[in-house]
């Protein structure tokens, strides 16, 4: 009985160190984050992660557990090719999860999750996301990771494994007992409640907070969590206080202001990808990154008070189109039967009497996009196929100057009135675009600000071109974000839960606007897109329930916006984000 039970002392001994090297992985790679934190605070993401670790440290030992358990009735031989084969196999999955953990929370200031399956499903998408990220390095921590402990366990451990004397099955009985303290590390304690991420949340400095999650556990959690946990983990209040909330900051609207020369203009939309304020000048961000945009919001309304929804494009494609908010942790459009549910502008547009086009040089079938514009009964859809191989960049697709190409083509082809949306691609990472890049260099916020820029001259020249059209006249424009974006970086504390990161600008010009070199403050979000045109149009928005009309007389100025498992909350006297794990605001301004 007991080189059994050294044996699995060691081994769980061994899945616990891995972790440990994990964590100071993560912190070696986040090393500017990490030099903000004091020695006490790091010391305390090992201290304060321990729980998590000894947790994950038992289901992954689960399997070799149960196996010794049964090596008391069968032979050791079958049972240690078991364990090596089993322990091998989780090695390289873990390593693979940890590094690849690295980059996410770089990219998107979480914890990897359950989230990163979509990419697994969709993996030239998957590449084309990591395509910026430095592989060779990552590569190599990778193999060093996986070859460091594979020869560890080796050495300790796979090659004991088969040297285990016999026992009597009577033995297997106070082995099984004497492993029963997992039990208790699997569930973090003997308290109440069992373990959950809020137990690794210990300091004001949120990096230290995510530096103290176990990136597997975090991983296994949110898979089984999404599929099991029915619960609504954001009742703070009766639901009655709730909807006087609501009612108080979505009153009942008086008619607003029209801007528009006729009720029944061409609309084009087009969905910027990551446009943040902080690349227009215009709404306090760099100047020459955006010229084309800048140049034309004086030609038409700029709304420099907008936040994005959400901070992924499955996020703000629903919130833009179908004034749907979006969601911690989730995204409504990668369950169909919902997505079903909702209002869109296109069926609204259909419905009164407009023909309907989608333009995307990308594949539509990523995060479930292709169910959400075929709900939303697009006459023309166009995609990556339908351009020459000659117009793909190697990752993602098309490039926006041969989308909106394409999109001038189906307007000049359109019956009249016509609503046409298009959604750009090429300041997506890895922020591959042809020519001379606007600003030399090849480090990542060099690429994205030439990959903007790339953007802002083929949204220029389509615009320089549709206003030749003869529908030009009697057409409405609206360039808006699809999300913001983390760089160009002005937030000195880490995290990606800052409003400005999810500051972005919209912009409504052409023929058919009245008015001219304009600038809304109203603050709002992408959900109040909807609403504001609709109004416009003269047109129903009852079922866009969470939008306001940002031309209203008596709007009340506000912007919900989500991340991870969190969301802010802006106003003009003060902002507030409050993360759902600590339970607690970790940034206030002002009164909000």
């Amino acid at each position: 009985m007991l080189p059994r039970l050294r044996f699995l002392l060691g081994y769980c001994a061994f899945w616990l160190a891995f972790f440990i090297v994990a964590r100071v992985l993560f912190l070696a790679y986040e090393h500017a984050e990490t030099a903000l934190l004091t020695a006490g605070t790091i010391a305390g993401t090992f201290l304060h992660g321990l729980r998590l670790d000894l947790a994950t440290m038992t289901f992954v030992s689960a399997v070799p557990v149960l196996l010794i358990v049964v090596s008391a009735f069968v032979p050791m031989r079958p049972i240690a090719w078991l364990v090596n084969g089993y322990t091998y196999l989780a090695l390289a999955l873990l390593s693979l999860l940890v590094v690849g953990d690295l980059e996410i929370y770089r990219a998107w200031g979480a914890r990897v999750d359950g989230g990163v399956l979509t990419y697994v499903r969709s993996p030239s998408q998957a590449y084309a996301s990591s395509a910026a990220s430095p592989l060779l390095l990552l590569a190599g921590l990778l193999f060093a990771l996986l070859g460091v402990f594979a020869a560890v366990y080796f050495r300790t451990l796979g090659r004991k494994i088969s040297r285990l004397p016999p026992t009597r099955p009577a033995m297997s009985v106070p082995v099984f007992i004497c492993v029963l303290p997992l039990v208790i590390a699997a569930r973090g304690g003997l308290q109440l409640s069992p373990l959950n991420l809020s137990s690794a949340y210990f300091s004001e400095e949120q990096f230290a907070n995510h530096a103290a999650i176990n990136a597997t556990w975090n991983f296994l959690d949110s898979v089984y969590g999404n599929k099991h946990d029915r619960k609504n983990n954001y009742v703070y209040m009766p639901g009655e206080r709730a909807l006087e909330i609501v009612r108080e900051l979505l009153p009942p609207l008086e008619p607003p202001r029209s801007v528009l020369r006729t009720t029944r203009p061409n609309v084009v939309l087009i969905i910027w990808e990551a446009l943040s304020a902080k690349v227009m000048a215009r709404t306090q961000g760099r100047e020459g990154v955006t010229p084309m945009l800048q140049r034309y919001s004086h030609e038409g309304i700029l709304f420099d008070q907008l936040y994005a929804s959400g901070g992924r494009s499955d996020r703000g494609l629903v919130a833009i189109q179908s004034g749907f908010p979006a969601q911690p942790k989730t995204s409504i459009m990668r369950v169909t039967t919902k997505t079903a549910k909702l209002p869109i502008l296109s069926r609204d547009f259909k419905a009164a009497g407009y023909s309907t086009g989608y333009f995307y040089g990308g594949e539509l079938q990523f995060a479930n996009m292709r169910s959400y514009v075929v709900h939303g009964g697009f006459e023309y859809v166009v995609e990556k196929q339908d351009f020459p191989r000659s117009s793909w960049n190697s990752k993602w697709g098309a490039h926006d100057e041969v989308v909106l190409d394409a999109l001038l083509e189906g307007c000049n082809k359109a019956v009249q009135p016509f609503f046409n949306v298009t959604f750009t691609l090429s300041s997506h990472e890895p922020y591959e675009v042809p020519g001379t890049p606007a600003f030399p260099g090849d480090g990542e916020l060099e690429t994205f600000l030439s990959a903007t820029n790339y953007t802002d001259r083929c949204v220029g020249n389509f615009l320089e071109r549709a206003k030749a059209q003869p529908w030009w006249a009697n057409t409405l424009v609206i360039i808006v974000a699809d999300h913001g974006h983390r760089l160009p970086s002005v937030d000195p504390r880490p995290g990606h839960s800052s409003p400005l990161d999810f500051h972005i600008p919209m912009v409504w010009l052409g023929g058919a606007l009245a008015v001219q070199d304009e600038v809304i403050h109203i603050v709002g979000s992408h959900a109040d897109l909807p609403n504001t045109l609709l109004a416009q149009l003269g047109l129903p928005a009852s079922e866009y329930h969470f939008g306001k009309d940002l031309l209203a007389p008596n709007v009340v100025p506000f912007a919900y916006y989500s991340f991870n498992d969190g969301l802010g909350f802006v106003t003009p006297s003060g902002i507030g984000v409050f993360d759902n794990v600590a339970k607690a605001l970790i940034q206030q301004v002002g009164n909000f």
